[in-house]
């Protein structure tokens, strides 16, 4: 499945590689893009809802808010 995640608080590309590479620790998460000007992350994920709860989460708390 693909994911599309509307995340603020992205200033630079250290903030886009930040999530780029926690991101796909999460088991199950892969091929992650996060793009700060169009304030987005985009990742495939296998499973359920809990592992985009677990990516809400992450992104948490790497300090950048998910919008819902």
């Amino acid at each position: 499945m693909k994911a599309t995640l509307k995340v603020t608080g992205m200033h630079c590309e250290g903030c886009e590689g930040k999530i780029e590479r926690m991101l796909p620790r999460i088991e199950s998460i892969a091929d992650v893009n996060a793009d700060r000007t169009a304030e987005s992350v985009e990742f495939d994920y296998n499973g359920s809802e809990d592992i985009l709860s677990a990516a809400k989460e992450k992104i948490g708390d790497l300090g950048y808010q998910v919008v819902e």
